[in-house]
């Protein structure tokens, strides 16, 4: 079968470890082995294909938790699955800690997402790259107080315009934000980005519907990825 364009996409996922996120990281791995099958589900259905897909997961706690509060994985080839048994041991590993009653861990999970070592180079055929965050949380947070410079900071990061902001670290046609989090500050603010899907969730209940959330997310991710 001959494909018009085909793509490299990156995929970096934020999970949120904190208390009472036990489900949705059991379930993560399963989720995190569906993602190439519905990337290509959607692609094919404009004729398209991804020939690579690289993804990375970074787990956040809280800062009050007595260990560091990001654990970081490298980015792993998960088509042609290279090392996705190295992403897979990665997320197995994860523990749930910390009570999850502060976004600066999130919001710097954020960051980290966005400084990724993306694919920049489109190679000799022409491929399209595609750079897409997901961040996952159940995370209620009210009022963004002390958190406003770093709002401030991430959303220059982001960049604002429809052209690419001097600012930004992400390329502005590739990047792509997934977002599933509750309908409260600085979620609310982040919804609002160019290129963000928002799926808003329950605050505290730890993404109870997460089958439903990672069914929807997994075809919003094949959608974001054209």
């Amino acid at each position: 079968m001959i494909f018009g364009l085909s793509y490299k996409i990156d995929i970096v996922f934020c999970i949120d470890i904190t208390k009472g996120m036990d489900n949705a990281l059991e379930k993560l791995p399963t989720f995190l082995s569906l993602v190439p099958e519905f990337i290509n589900q959607e692609l094919l259905k404009i004729d398209r294909v991804a020939d690579q897909i690289r993804m990375r997961v970074i787990a956040f706690s809280d800062s009050q938790a007595e260990a560091k509060t990001l654990n970081a994985s490298q980015f792993c080839t998960v088509l042609p699955a290279t090392n996705s048994s190295a992403l897979n041991a990665f997320v197995r590993g994860l523990r749930i800690m910390g009570e999850g009653d502060t976004p600066k861990s999130a919001l710097d999970a954020l960051s980290e997402a966005m400084k990724s070592d993306w694919v920049q180079e489109e190679g000799k055929s022409g491929e399209r790259l595609r750079h897409v965050i997901v961040l996952l949380t159940d995370g209620s947070i009210n009022t963004v107080g002390e958190y406003a410079r770093e709002l401030t900071e991430l959303e220059k990061r982001w960049g604002t315009s429809s052209g690419q902001d001097n600012h930004a670290v992400m390329h502005y046609i590739r990047r792509r934000l997934l977002l599933v989090a509750p309908d409260v500050q600085p979620w609310s603010l982040i919804g609002d980005w160019m290129n963000c899907v928002w799926l808003p969730s329950e605050a505290g209940e730890g993404l109870a519907e997460i089958n439903d959330f990672f069914s929807e997310a997994n075809s919003i991710i094949g959608l974001l990825a054209r």
